[in-house]
Order: C-alpha cells, then structure tokens, then sequence
C-alpha cells in the first residue's frame, strides 16, 4: 500500500457535533428491522427473523471503520469532557458491543443471505 492510512493521526473533534453526527451514522448502518426504533440508545430486543448482513461487510471499510471512529470518540471524551459525554461515549461501545456479540452467534461458514436472494429451504428459488 503506498498511501497506507495513518493511524497515528487522530482527526480534531468537537464532541458535541461528532456525537451528532456519529448516532445518526450508526443508525444508518443498522439493518431496517433495527432503525424503526428512533430512541437512544437503540432497541435490543430480537425476534428470530433478524439479519446483520447489512453489518457483515470484510476487508479495509467493514467493521474496523466503526471500532476506528469509536476509538476517536474515545481519545476525544478522555482529554477532559463531561460526565454526560462520557455516559454518551459508554452508550454507543455497549450499543456497539452488543451488535457485535449479535454478528458473532452467526455460525462460521453460514452463508448469509444476500440481496434479492430468498430461502430455498421453504420453496423459494433464489436469484441465481
């Protein structure tokens, strides 16, 4: 890689905008059955239909981006911030930390449903 990424380089925050800006991110990225709820922190509960593929993106841009960007917000909350900031800051790694705790019951080598592609199991043909 000749433009390898600096990751010594920590991008100046204003906690209050970040924040902001990084819940209504977060919540893009959920899958839709997720986004219905509008509260913060989001809705834990699951029904046994639930899909993280959406979440279960590989390579340089899947998950690492969103440990990355918690990582600022983490360096940015300990340089002195509020309490509440920080109770925000705690919020979104458990949020976090609870979809990854979802991504990880996934069985390794299950094939996740892709887009437009239904269960043959129940005599459905998928889109191949």
């Amino acid at each position: 890689m000749k433009r390898g990424r600096k990751m010594a380089l920590i991008p100046p925050l204003k906690i209050n905008t970040y924040v902001g800006s990084w819940h209504a991110w977060w919540v893009r990225l959920q899958p839709e059955w997720r986004q219905q709820d509008k509260s913060w922190p989001m809705s834990q509960i699951v029904d046994d239909d639930h899909d993280w593929s959406i979440l279960l993106q590989s390579g340089p841009n899947g998950f690492f981006i969103i440990m990355l960007t918690l990582m600022w917000w983490g360096l940015a909350v300990k340089n002195g911030s509020s309490a509440d900031q920080m109770q925000e800051f705690e919020l979104a790694v458990k949020d976090v930390g609870w979809v990854l705790s979802q991504i990880l019951k996934i069985p390794i080598g299950s094939k996740r449903r892709l887009d437009g592609e239904v269960d043959g199991e129940n005599g459905r043909s998928s889109k191949r």
